[in-house]
């Protein structure tokens, strides 16, 4: 009888073996969140693992063997509790499924409500502004000139004097 298995996958591979085993027409789940990241300088929603390394599967052991299943590029393993092989209930699985559906049409929503927010006008040369993360997170600078759409040159007082630091234009904000 099938059933739903936990695989643990080699770092970062999740995706890759999800296309592995569509490809073998073996049906699995990679749970997923849209994470909003910064990617080349502008935020992006970007499909992260819920449970990164880990991917259900869906197969009979008695039909197919799990060593069939751990031949698959990537796989490191069938996760099994006290060393025996153990499915994972099938709530578990739809209860995910069911959830992150959820929390997708609830975001589609926010997006299609929520304004486009306007773009923070670059400051003026000697402007104050505040670093926001980094190694210099919290420090007041002046902002000196862009450099560039997406970054900019800072003056940081250390050391007695001005230094000129380039800072990507998210990494800092007009006090």
């Amino acid at each position: 009888m099938q059933a739903w298995y936990l695989l643990y996958c080699k770092g970062r591979k999740e995706k890759a073996v999800k296309q592995a085993f569509e490809q073998l027409g073996v049906t699995s789940f990679l749970p997923q969140l849209d994470v909003e990241k910064i990617v080349a300088g502008k935020k992006k929603l970007v499909a992260t693992p819920l449970f990164p390394n880990y991917i259900f599967v869906r197969f009979d052991p008695h039909i197919t063997p799990y060593s069939h299943i751990t031949r698959v590029p990537n796989v490191a393993a069938i996760v099994r509790p006290n060393g025996q092989l153990a499915p994972v209930e099938l709530s578990v699985v739809v209860t995910l499924r069911e959830a992150l559906k959820q929390r997708q049409a609830q975001q589609q929503r926010d997006q299609a409500t929520a304004p486009e927010p306007a773009p923070e006008p670059r400051p003026n040369k000697g402007d104050k502004v505040k670093i926001l993360g980094g190694a210099f997170a919290n420090l007041d600078a002046v902002f000196d000139e862009p450099d560039g759409d997406k970054r900019s040159i800072l003056l940081v007082k250390m050391l007695g004097k001005r230094q000129r630091l380039p800072m990507d234009n998210l990494g800092f904000r007009r006090l």
